[in-house]
Protein backbone atom coordinates (compact mmCIF):
# COMPACT_ATOMS: atom_id res chain seq x y z
CA UNK A 1 0.00 0.00 0.00
CA UNK A 2 1.18 3.47 -0.53
CA UNK A 3 2.23 5.99 2.30
CA UNK A 4 -1.02 8.00 0.85
CA UNK A 5 -2.99 4.96 1.33
CA UNK A 6 -2.15 4.44 4.97
CA UNK A 7 -2.56 7.53 5.97
CA UNK A 8 -6.11 7.76 4.38
CA UNK A 9 -7.02 4.31 6.06
CA UNK A 10 -5.86 6.03 9.56
CA UNK A 11 -6.91 9.50 9.09
CA UNK A 12 -3.45 10.70 9.89
CA UNK A 13 -2.88 14.36 8.93
CA UNK A 14 0.86 14.04 9.18
CA UNK A 15 3.65 11.77 8.32
CA UNK A 16 4.70 12.00 11.92
CA UNK A 17 3.95 8.44 14.43
CA UNK A 18 4.72 7.72 17.72
CA UNK A 19 5.98 4.79 19.41
CA UNK A 20 3.49 2.70 20.32
CA UNK A 21 0.99 3.77 18.06
CA UNK A 22 -1.38 1.42 16.10
CA UNK A 23 -1.88 1.58 12.76
CA UNK A 24 -4.54 -0.12 10.79
CA UNK A 25 -3.27 -1.96 7.30
CA UNK A 26 -4.86 -3.74 4.94
CA UNK A 27 -5.62 -7.95 5.92
CA UNK A 28 -4.46 -8.63 2.59
CA UNK A 29 -3.11 -8.27 -0.60
CA UNK A 30 -5.70 -6.70 -2.28
CA UNK A 31 -6.55 -2.69 -1.35
CA UNK A 32 -10.45 -2.18 -0.79
CA UNK A 33 -11.43 -0.03 -3.55
CA UNK A 34 -14.38 2.22 -3.27
CA UNK A 35 -16.72 1.55 -6.46
CA UNK A 36 -20.28 2.24 -5.19
CA UNK A 37 -21.77 4.63 -2.85
CA UNK A 38 -24.15 4.12 -0.08
CA UNK A 39 -26.95 6.18 1.49
CA UNK A 40 -27.34 5.86 4.92
CA UNK A 41 -30.84 5.41 5.90
CA UNK A 42 -32.69 5.79 9.48
CA UNK A 43 -31.64 2.53 11.45
CA UNK A 44 -27.67 2.28 9.69
CA UNK A 45 -24.81 1.85 11.89
CA UNK A 46 -21.30 1.93 10.97
CA UNK A 47 -21.48 -1.83 11.48
CA UNK A 48 -24.69 -2.78 9.96
CA UNK A 49 -23.07 -0.86 6.24
CA UNK A 50 -19.97 -2.65 6.96
CA UNK A 51 -21.58 -5.55 7.10
CA UNK A 52 -23.25 -5.55 4.02
CA UNK A 53 -20.10 -5.02 2.80
CA UNK A 54 -17.78 -7.35 4.57
CA UNK A 55 -15.52 -5.19 5.54
CA UNK A 56 -14.66 -3.70 9.72
CA UNK A 57 -16.00 -0.80 10.68
CA UNK A 58 -12.39 0.65 11.02
CA UNK A 59 -12.46 0.41 6.77
CA UNK A 60 -15.47 1.98 6.65
CA UNK A 61 -14.36 4.94 8.90
CA UNK A 62 -10.88 5.01 6.64
CA UNK A 63 -12.51 4.79 3.17
CA UNK A 64 -14.77 7.54 4.15
CA UNK A 65 -12.17 9.59 6.56
CA UNK A 66 -15.00 9.68 9.16
CA UNK A 67 -13.33 10.56 12.59
CA UNK A 68 -16.66 9.68 15.04
CA UNK A 69 -19.53 6.83 14.64
CA UNK A 70 -21.84 9.34 13.99
CA UNK A 71 -23.50 8.66 10.84
CA UNK A 72 -26.89 11.35 8.95
CA UNK A 73 -29.75 9.82 7.31
CA UNK A 74 -29.15 11.11 3.45
CA UNK A 75 -24.98 10.99 3.89
CA UNK A 76 -22.91 8.97 1.47
CA UNK A 77 -20.64 6.61 1.65
CA UNK A 78 -18.08 5.78 -0.20
CA UNK A 79 -17.94 1.37 -0.27
CA UNK A 80 -16.81 -1.74 -2.05
CA UNK A 81 -18.52 -2.99 -4.65
CA UNK A 82 -20.47 -5.67 -3.82
CA UNK A 83 -19.03 -9.23 -5.78
CA UNK A 84 -21.98 -11.17 -6.58
CA UNK A 85 -21.25 -14.73 -8.42
CA UNK A 86 -24.09 -16.52 -9.76
CA UNK A 87 -25.00 -19.27 -7.93
CA UNK A 88 -23.65 -22.45 -8.49
CA UNK A 89 -27.21 -24.04 -8.61
CA UNK A 90 -30.04 -22.42 -10.68
CA UNK A 91 -32.17 -20.05 -8.10
CA UNK A 92 -35.78 -21.83 -6.63
CA UNK A 93 -38.82 -22.24 -8.53
CA UNK A 94 -40.72 -18.23 -8.73
CA UNK A 95 -43.22 -19.93 -6.45
CA UNK A 96 -40.66 -20.11 -3.78
CA UNK A 97 -40.34 -16.68 -3.25
CA UNK A 98 -42.92 -14.21 -1.93
CA UNK A 99 -43.01 -10.38 -1.78
CA UNK A 100 -41.68 -8.43 0.68
CA UNK A 101 -42.26 -4.53 0.77
CA UNK A 102 -39.67 -2.10 2.67
CA UNK A 103 -40.55 -0.57 5.33
CA UNK A 104 -39.37 2.46 7.15
CA UNK A 105 -35.82 1.38 8.63
CA UNK A 106 -35.26 -1.85 6.64
CA UNK A 107 -31.78 -2.15 4.72
CA UNK A 108 -30.32 -5.01 2.52
CA UNK A 109 -28.56 -6.29 5.96
CA UNK A 110 -32.03 -6.68 8.36
CA UNK A 111 -33.90 -7.84 5.27
CA UNK A 112 -31.01 -10.67 4.42
CA UNK A 113 -31.33 -11.39 8.27
CA UNK A 114 -35.06 -11.39 8.53
CA UNK A 115 -35.09 -13.97 5.77
CA UNK A 116 -31.65 -15.82 6.04
CA UNK A 117 -30.58 -15.18 3.08
CA UNK A 118 -27.14 -13.71 2.18
CA UNK A 119 -26.96 -10.33 0.70
CA UNK A 120 -25.27 -10.95 -2.39
CA UNK A 121 -28.52 -13.85 -2.85
CA UNK A 122 -31.13 -10.71 -2.61
CA UNK A 123 -29.14 -8.35 -4.92
CA UNK A 124 -28.71 -11.02 -7.40
CA UNK A 125 -32.84 -12.45 -6.91
CA UNK A 126 -33.69 -8.89 -7.54
CA UNK A 127 -31.53 -7.76 -9.68
CA UNK A 128 -30.55 -4.59 -7.70
CA UNK A 129 -28.13 -2.87 -9.43
CA UNK A 130 -27.65 -0.08 -6.58
CA UNK A 131 -27.99 -0.84 -2.43
CA UNK A 132 -30.21 1.51 -1.80
CA UNK A 133 -33.61 0.87 -0.66
CA UNK A 134 -36.88 3.37 -0.67
CA UNK A 135 -39.97 2.87 1.60
CA UNK A 136 -42.25 0.67 -0.28
CA UNK A 137 -39.89 -0.94 -3.04
CA UNK A 138 -41.11 -4.53 -3.45
CA UNK A 139 -38.36 -7.30 -3.15
CA UNK A 140 -38.40 -11.09 -3.60
CA UNK A 141 -36.99 -13.18 -0.80
CA UNK A 142 -37.53 -16.70 -0.04
CA UNK A 143 -40.64 -18.50 1.42
CA UNK A 144 -40.04 -19.56 5.14
CA UNK A 145 -42.09 -21.82 7.03
CA UNK A 146 -42.97 -18.76 9.08
CA UNK A 147 -44.07 -16.75 5.98
CA UNK A 148 -46.34 -19.40 4.66
CA UNK A 149 -48.09 -18.85 7.46
CA UNK A 150 -49.92 -15.52 6.61
CA UNK A 151 -53.52 -14.09 6.95
CA UNK A 152 -55.18 -10.98 4.76
CA UNK A 153 -56.54 -8.07 6.80
CA UNK A 154 -60.22 -8.17 6.71
CA UNK A 155 -62.68 -4.83 6.93
CA UNK A 156 -62.99 -5.16 10.91
CA UNK A 157 -59.98 -6.59 11.51
CA UNK A 158 -57.88 -5.25 14.68
CA UNK A 159 -54.06 -6.45 15.96
CA UNK A 160 -55.79 -7.50 18.88
CA UNK A 161 -58.44 -9.34 17.08
CA UNK A 162 -56.14 -10.93 14.96
CA UNK A 163 -53.57 -12.11 17.69
CA UNK A 164 -56.36 -13.60 19.81
CA UNK A 165 -57.56 -15.92 16.36
CA UNK A 166 -53.80 -17.13 16.60
CA UNK A 167 -53.10 -17.23 20.69
CA UNK A 168 -50.23 -14.56 19.94
CA UNK A 169 -49.73 -11.57 21.69
CA UNK A 170 -49.96 -8.37 19.82
CA UNK A 171 -46.36 -7.65 20.35
CA UNK A 172 -45.50 -10.96 19.24
CA UNK A 173 -47.88 -10.06 15.77
CA UNK A 174 -46.34 -6.62 15.44
CA UNK A 175 -42.15 -7.61 15.98
CA UNK A 176 -43.23 -10.45 13.28
CA UNK A 177 -44.35 -7.87 10.90
CA UNK A 178 -42.02 -5.19 11.44
CA UNK A 179 -45.37 -2.74 12.75
CA UNK A 180 -44.72 0.29 14.19
CA UNK A 181 -48.14 1.39 14.83
CA UNK A 182 -51.35 -0.74 15.31
CA UNK A 183 -53.36 0.52 11.88
CA UNK A 184 -53.98 -2.05 9.67
CA UNK A 185 -55.03 -1.77 5.78
CA UNK A 186 -57.88 -4.15 3.80
CA UNK A 187 -55.93 -6.85 2.00
CA UNK A 188 -52.93 -6.49 3.73
CA UNK A 189 -50.75 -9.62 4.23
CA UNK A 190 -49.45 -10.25 8.15
CA UNK A 191 -47.10 -13.13 9.13
CA UNK A 192 -48.86 -15.05 12.19
CA UNK A 193 -45.33 -16.33 13.95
Amino acid sequence: MTVQELKKLNNLSTDILQLGQQLLVYTNTKPISPTNTYIVQKGDTLYSIASIYGISVQELKGLNNLTSNTLYIGEQLLVPSIDVSPPEEQLPPSQDYQIYTVKKGDSLWSISKKFNITIPELVEINNLKNYNLQIGDELKVPLTEQSKNTYTVKSGDTLWSIAKENNISISELKEANNLETNLLSIGQQLIIP
